[in-house]
């Protein structure tokens, strides 16, 4: 018998191991994976916030897909509202109501060949003012739910099978009792209800309707909002404004803390206790200035590129007034204040001020010079003072007088030395000298020490 040679023994072995390998695999299946689904991340920024009888709602569109490609699959924003406990995804989807659906539309796709974009050329528009395509990924929107009868009622949940149907007190919304109130009460005035709120939570679709997550739920309190401030007055000097106001008398303030624990009393506490107050200040547009457009949707809410406005204190003022710096360059200032009252679901802020406007005229003259001394010599008087502080000097001019005359001005533009010379002297007369200074508004400072001086 002849042997085989090592080449082909080799072979031989190497397809004796693959058919064993090939045995081994087919004995047992893995299971199937998942075909990978893309869908958006939860929008971003979200956040809810009571203004009056409306709620302000901001977010932003997604850019993202959840496995981080970009850009986002997203065909819409859905955003909805569920007044009650917090619900989660399942029962604000089954119990909620859709309150508003915005439209996205789809980014423009890069071309694949062709010369790079004119950076001179400007940049494609906005959609049409109706906003019928949608909004862009990656705008942030304002949208905004006026608070009716429909939306301050309570949901009932839907029973599963096996749970019994929920027992709520009869109730109702009552304004002058300050919250829901329960209904028939055995005894004494009518009970307040806990704080009711109501929640919201945004998810982007997909364009073949594939949800992706959900934002985590923003809730805002219920609670009649406080009055809108009243007597907003504003008032400015050269560098500070000051707004001030009244407090509305039915703001709800901080309780304050006992001075000690002597003083603490074993008590219950009764109704809806505020846990603080105060006031938020924004700038207003002046009333010349038309407002943003809103954006079409669908749905019953209103919805504009943000964001939302922002107070220009960090924190609510505890006291009714507000001071910041005169902006540079501002020939106007608009102011409006907001009421707070928070309670154990969140601030209610009232609805905003009428707006008070402020023009910004420079009417302040810069300091006067100091120390001006003057040198008499052959033919002319040296005067030299020093400089006065201000940020918008324009310079100075030099005044004389000869005995009972009035003073005159010897430079007709302001110089921006602080010396000059006087050669236009009669020798043993003496002048009498004073400098004022100018600021560019043409202001012009109270008058310098007088220095008197004779020529040789």
């Amino acid at each position: 018998m002849k042997r085989p040679t090592r080449p082909a023994a080799r072979a031989a072995v190497l397809l004796a191991v693959l058919a064993l390998g090939a045995a081994a695999g087919c004995g047992k299946k893995g299971p199937p994976l998942a075909p990978l689904v893309r869908v958006p991340v939860a929008p971003e920024g979200a956040s809810a916030s009571r203004l009056g009888d409306q709620v302000v709602i901001q977010l932003q569109v997604p850019r993202a897909n959840s496995d981080g490609s970009t850009p986002a699959d997203i065909s819409r924003i859905e955003i909805y509202g569920y007044t009650g406990e917090t619900p989660d995804e399942e029962s604000i989807r089954r119990d909620g109501t859709l309150i508003v659906t915005i439209p996205v539309r789809r980014p423009p796709e890069e071309p694949e060949e062709g010369p790079a974009p004119d950076p001179a050329q400007p940049a494609p528009g906005r959609p049409p003012g109706s906003m019928k395509e949608g909004f862009d990924q990656g705008d942030t929107l304002v949208v905004r739910e006026a608070l009716g009868a429909a939306e301050r009622q309570v949901v009932v949940p839907r029973k599963k099978k096996e749970e019994p149907e929920p027992e709520l007190p009869e109730s109702a919304y009552s304004p002058s009792a300050g919250g829901w109130v329960e209904m028939s009460p055995p005894l004494g005035p009518p009970r307040l209800v806990k704080d009711v709120q109501r929640v919201y939570m945004a998810v982007a679709l997909t364009r073949r309707g594939r949800r992706g997550a959900f934002t985590e739920p923003m809730a805002v309190s219920l609670q009649p909002p406080p009055s809108q401030p009243a007597s907003v007055a504003a008032r400015y000097d050269e560098k500070t404004i000051s707004v001030s106001w009244e407090a509305p008398p039915d703001l709800r303030r901080p309780t304050l803390p006992p001075r000690s624990n002597a003083e603490l009393l074993d008590a219950k506490p009764l109704g809806m206790p505020s846990l603080a107050g105060g006031f938020n200040t924004f700038v207003a547009a002046p009333a010349s200035e038309a407002a943003n457009g809103s954006a079409g949707q669908e749905g019953g809410g209103v919805v504009t590129l943000g964001p939302a406005p922002a107070p220009l204190n960090s924190a609510p003022l505890s006291e009714p007034r507000f001071e910041e710096p005169v902006p540079a360059g501002a020939a106007e200032r608009c102011y409006t204040v907001t009421a707070i009252s928070t309670y154990s679901a969140g601030p209610v802020q009232s609805e905003p001020s009428p707006p008070v406007c402020v023009a910004l005229k420079d009417v302040f003259p810069p300091a006067p010079p100091k120390n001006l001394a003057a040198v008499g010599s052959e033919g002319a008087v040296s005067l030299i003072w020093e400089r006065s502080e201000a940020p918008d000097l324009a310079g100075y001019l030099v005044l004389r007088s000869e005995g009972r005359w009035e003073p005159e001005a010897l430079n007709g533009t302001p110089i921006a030395e602080t010396t000059f010379r006087d050669e236009r002297v009669k020798p043993g007369v003496v002048y009498r000298y004073v400098v004022v200074a100018v600021d560019k508004a043409g202001n012009r400072s109270a008058p310098s020490n007088a220095a008197e001086e004779s020529a040789r």
